[in-house]
């Protein structure tokens, strides 16, 4: 286009004409860049070159827009002349930093060499390789490149997709470790298909069957089933069907050997891709020692459980029975002393005391001995009443002691507890006795309660002597004494009697004491609305 030097005023026109035209094609090129305008901008040694998208080419820019893979037009060189959004993303700077420079350049080091490999080769064939990413940020991320050759309008570069291989590698890494695991474990682990044929089967499961993986994949599982039981699958394979989880379903199964094993399987739907399911994974434990041991423990407990029954009765009995032939000899014995004391010689007086004192302490302790089998065998039904209320009884039955004493016996707020009336009140009775008895100055007791989770924790805490720490188990036991009956009488069942109706309302019984420090003897209970075990 010529100018006309002569006329200033149409030199000034051109001049801005020029501005315009130039300003419109800056604009429309950082509008290509952009991506508002479909075009391709090459950076080539003499300056930029732009190739516009019409008609269906148009289709393919807003196909590689939408790639989840990094797209990018190289130069023979390998320099970037153009990059979808996606590349931008995977090296996390823009597009406008991308593009211009070296596709090498954003690679790790070590596999720029070979990316050089590729860029030659790609100018004659379709070539790819793995390599490493190296984002702005320094993160590194495997990719495959592939590498296309391009030849159009007179323009000659190569086509790169880079493809993110780190969901592929993750889940290679976790298909591996998965499987190592599966190959490891002792437990049998296999696949299956809907209609029962086993698909895999790990070295645990040849161990516990004791089929190799050879013998069973392909044959269905219901041979392994014991002879005459039910095929339990086709009401499982509709679960599985579902979507659902079988969990610890116990059967029995047949070893190549012949030997029953009863197994536990947890069973989990196998689905594809889709999202169909396909079969099911199964993993089988042998529980078979389990089994037998818990029947043998069960047979254990039945038997415990009669014989403690028949020794409760017993011990009912016997000493229900031997009341009237103690009272008899003890009746005796008194008119003897009564009668025959000063008449006969010393001698003769102290033995008569001596058998006096013997026929009481075996009353008190067969009536001891009733109290306790009395515990189980006329119990009375578990009801909900106050702890207070107890208390309150078990304190006016001791109430002459209390006075002797001058013990003081205080609480907290007492809760509803799930007990037997008249156990419970002889629960707090023999504690606070014990309270009374076992202390050298002025008793001071005091009762409370706390909730723990599913229980109530009672205490009853005293100022008495103590008790060391050796003997703290031995004192619920039946006739044990700490000390001689004539500093601190009683027959050693109080605190038995305690630990086997705490124990009836399915708690337990402790106590934490120093010597010369006092006692505070625990006992828990349910919380009304738990069943006590």
């Amino acid at each position: 286009m010529g100018v006309n030097v002569d006329n200033p005023e149409d030199l000034r026109g051109q001049v801005e004409d020029l501005r315009s035209r130039l300003e419109e094609a800056e604009e429309t090129l950082r509008a290509i860049r952009r991506g508002e305008v479909d075009a391709l901008v090459v950076h080539e040694p003499g300056g930029d070159r732009v190739y516009t998208f019409q008609g269906a080419d148009q289709a393919y820019r807003l196909l590689i827009e939408q790639m989840n893979e990094g797209a990018a037009t190289l130069s023979l060189e390998g320099r970037i002349l153009y990059g979808n959004r996606r590349l931008g993303e995977m090296v996390k700077a823009t597009l406008s930093r991308v593009i211009g420079s070296s596709l090498a350049s954003l690679l790790d080091e070590e596999d720029r060499e070979t990316f050089g490999r590729l860029l030659v080769a790609g100018q004659c064939e379709r070539i790819q390789g793995d390599l490493r990413l190296r984002a702005v940020d320094g993160t590194s991320i495997p990719v495959q490149v592939s590498l296309t050759a391009l030849r159009f309008e007179g323009f000659s570069g190569i086509s790169a997709i880079l493809t993110d291989l780190s969901i592929r590698k993750q889940a290679e890494e976790a298909a591996t470790l998965l499987a190592s695991i599966v190959q490891s474990s002792e437990d049998a682990i296999y696949s299956k298909s809907l209609d029962n044929t086993i698909l895999s089967w790990n070295p645990g499961a040849e161990s516990m069957f004791g089929y190799a993986a050879g013998e069973v994949i392909g044959q269905s599982i219901s041979r392994m089933y014991q002879e005459g039981a039910v095929d339990e699958w086709p009401v499982m394979v509709e679960k599985i069907k579902r979507g659902e989880r079988i969990e610890h379903h116990e059967t029995v199964i047949r070893r190549k050997d012949g030997r029953l094993l009863n197994v536990s399987v947890s069973i989990s739907p196998l689905v594809d891709a889709a999202g169909k399911v396909m079969g099911a994974a199964g993993i089988a434990r042998d529980i078979t020692e389990r089994k037998r041991a818990a029947a043998l423990l069960k047979r254990h407990a039945e038997e415990l459980a009669r014989s403690n029954a028949e020794l409760e009765q017993f011990a009912y009995v016997a000493s229900h029975d031997l009341q009237e032939p103690l009272r008899m000899v003890a009746s005796f014995l008194e008119l003897l002393a009564e009668r025959y004391k000063g008449r006969l010689d010393e001698r003769a007086d102290k033995y008569i005391n001596y058998a006096v004192d013997g026929a009481a302490r075996m009353k008190t302790l067969i009536e001891g001995l009733l109290r306790y089998s009395r515990v189980t065998t006329q119990a009375r039904r578990l009801e909900e009443m106050g702890a207070r209320a107890a208390l309150d009884e078990a304190v006016a039955n001791l109430g002459r002691a209390i006075e002797e004493k001058g013990a003081v016996v205080t609480h907290d707020d007492l809760p509803t507890v799930l007990a037997d009336p008249i156990q419970f009140v002889q629960l707090f009775q023999n504690l606070i006795g014990n309270a009374l008895k076992f202390c050298d100055g002025t008793p001071r007791v005091h009762v409370a309660a706390e909730r723990t989770g599913e229980e109530w924790v009672f205490s009853v805490r005293d100022n008495g002597i103590g008790i060391a720490p050796e003997y703290r188990e031995r004192i619920f036991q039946i006739f044990q004494r700490l000390h001689g009956r004539d500093k601190y009488p009683g027959t050693g069942m109080g605190l038995a009697i305690c630990k086997r109706v705490v124990e009836r309302h399915g708690g337990r019984i402790w106590v934490e004491s120093r010597p010369g420090q006092g006692s505070t003897f625990l006992f828990t209970l349910p919380v009304v609305g738990s069943k006590p075990s």
